[in-house]
């Protein structure tokens, strides 16, 4: 009877003293004054009211949802359709391109961003193939309106092939007589992919945005690396002004009030994915 909790026991305890217990700690702390030296002091709710009156907190907390929502509509939209285009390649094509853009995702995130400032850099790769082409160079990193862009598409970029292979192992799922079926009744390809394959990955889709959402709302070394929440603010997210506020300006509780407001809606997000794109049941 006991026996399945005692082979439980093990993650139980990993969840207990790294996920609930620091999550609590910081739902606390955020009504804290604490500046890691003096004894904390309890302020209450000063800290969300302080971050309801910042124009920095909701600039960084617009950077983050364009930066989330880029990352995941670039990201899922190229792997699904990646993963289509894989689904018609015989075996070996198939394994060689399956495993090409699986390995942005096994990357470490600090090399990643080195090797993208490498490339988005004013004498970078990228620049110089522009120059080749008759266009003039971009400032990727150092103005405003091209920054987020780079980091969105580097993150894409790391997200894509894991997501891509998610997608092509719920296609290899779906049976084969549905498409001929389709295709006896004159439906066209795109018909076919609109009525069967979306609703049938559907349990697919629902794991990667999760997956995704929960990846690159984690994103710190990306944009630390390749911008440091520059220029002028424009690359600031929520993850970058909670480091910032607690290990630059020593405000722990005014941090953990930052991450807990991200916490709290994107977990609203994430309940509204479930019940919207949770397979019917029976």
């Amino acid at each position: 009877e006991y026996v399945g909790y005692v082979f439980l026991l093990p993650f139980i305890i990993y969840l207990a003293v790294w996920k609930i217990f620091p999550m609590a700690y910081l739902s606390v702390l955020s009504f804290f004054k604490w500046d890691l030296i003096s004894s904390p002091e309890f302020v209450g709710l000063k800290n969300y009211i302080r971050l309801a009156h910042s124009e920095k907190y909701w600039a960084a907390f617009y950077h983050t949802f364009l930066y989330i929502g880029g990352v995941l509509v670039i990201s899922i939209s190229a792997a699904l359709l990646l993963a289509t285009l894989f689904k018609g390649l015989d075996v070996k094509g198939r394994t060689i391109f399956l495993t090409a853009i699986f390995i942005p995702y096994i990357i470490s995130e600090s090399a990643g961003g080195y090797m993208w400032m490498w490339m988005l850099e004013e004498g970078g790769l990228i620049n110089y193939y522009l120059t080749k082409l008759g266009f003039s160079p971009i400032h990727w990193l150092s103005t405003p309106k091209w920054a987020m862009f780079s980091i969105i598409m580097m993150s894409s970029w790391r997200l894509t092939g894991y997501n891509a292979v998610i997608f092509f192992i719920g296609l290899q799922s779906i049976p084969e007589i549905y498409y001929e079926a389709a295709k006896i009744d004159g439906a066209t390809g795109f018909k076919s992919f609109w009525h069967i394959t979306l609703p049938l990955v559907r349990p697919m889709m629902l794991y990667v945005l999760v997956m995704s959402m929960i990846v690159v709302s984690q994103a710190f070394t990306p944009i630390y690396v390749l911008t440091g929440g520059g220029p002028y603010g424009s690359t600031d997210v929520l993850l970058l002004r909670t480091y910032n506020m607690a290990f630059e300006n020593y405000q722990m509780g005014y941090a953990s009030a930052i991450s807990m407001t991200l916490c709290v809606i994107l977990m609203i997000i994430m309940y509204i994915q479930f019940k919207y794109l949770k397979p019917a049941e029976g």
